[in-house]
């Protein structure tokens, strides 16, 4: 029997209406709908880490129910796997789902019909202390919030770029561009585009601008003190003082389902981030 789960935000309630009708239009053809909780090992037992990993990686469709840290979640755990992911809007931005929780149901439909399209995006390998990691979004390198600026020591394909004196530091995809990238002034990209972006926070140079570099660079950087890696704000490691995070792209790609009449990307800058937006849109004059 072919399997979709259905993965919802912790606070979301499973037998809410639009999940049950969603659900029944699946199990009316024929699926078996797994739905549970997104679980991490901070909050959970491995026990229910596992339950939910295993649940997306016995299924040929994940549908997540949250915000876009619901779907990177799914996203996290179903990319290397090859899944497609659909997500269900019910956050305060939403940038990576395509359908708002009423919607769900028609969505089911669409899918079921083969009424979809499948955007493929680029996501990025991180290596820790020789461990390599997926990043949807971004890297991020935290200082400790009780310490001055670090340094930090960036080298792209093997060539020294610079010496920062800063916060800390990111390196986005393209996905990415609209989530911390954008919170620190990075550039927007098109999701489509193929690069990485190098973007050092609250450096202490007023020079020291985001950096867009091809999707093919190896970025190193190098610190002078302890710090902390966060992958996505989801997964977290300890970089001890002189030791190398190497970011690249993936050779995987986060398969994105959207579906009829789904927001497109320069309408979501519109409408979400106010980009583009004039204070009054004047018509042409005769």
């Amino acid at each position: 029997m072919s399997k979709v789960a259905f993965v919802l935000h912790f606070e979301f309630d499973p037998l809410d209406h639009f999940v049950v009708v969603a659900r029944g239009i699946l199990e009316k053809e024929g699926y078996e709908v797994w739905v549970g909780a997104q679980a991490d090992r901070e909050h959970n037992t491995e026990e229910e880490v596992t339950i939910v990993e295993k649940a997306i990686a016995t299924s040929e469709l994940v549908v997540t129910f949250g915000g876009d840290g619901t779907f990177i979640y799914g996203a996290r755990i179903g990319t290397p796997l090859g899944i497609p992911i659909l997500g269900i809007n019910m956050g305060r931005l939403g940038f990576m789902t395509c359908a708002n929780l009423q919607d769900a149901p028609e969505a089911m439909r669409a899918w079921l019909k083969g009424n979809v399209s499948v955007e493929e995006l680029s996501v990025m390998d991180v290596v820790v202390d020789g461990v390599k990691s997926l990043a949807i979004n971004d890297m991020a390198l935290v200082k400790d919030v009780k310490k001055n600026m670090i340094q930090i020591e960036a080298a792209l394909d093997g060539e020294e770029a610079g010496v920062f004196h800063a916060d800390g530091a990111l390196v986005s995809t393209p996905t990415g561009s609209t989530a911390y990238n954008a919170s620190a002034w990075g550039p927007i990209v098109d999701p489509r585009a193929n690069c990485l972006i190098f973007n050092p926070l609250l450096a202490h140079n007023l020079a020291s601008r985001a950096l867009v570099v091809p999707g093919d660079t190896n970025i190193e950087l190098m610190v002078n003190e302890p710090v902390y890696v966060s992958l996505d704000g989801a997964q977290w490691f300890d970089l001890k003082a002189h030791a190398i995070v190497s970011c690249h792209m993936s050779q995987m790609k986060l398969k994105m389902v959207r579906v009829p009449g789904s927001i497109k990307f320069y309408q979501q800058l519109r409408e979400k981030l106010t980009w583009g937006r004039p204070l009054v849109r004047e018509g042409r004059k005769n």
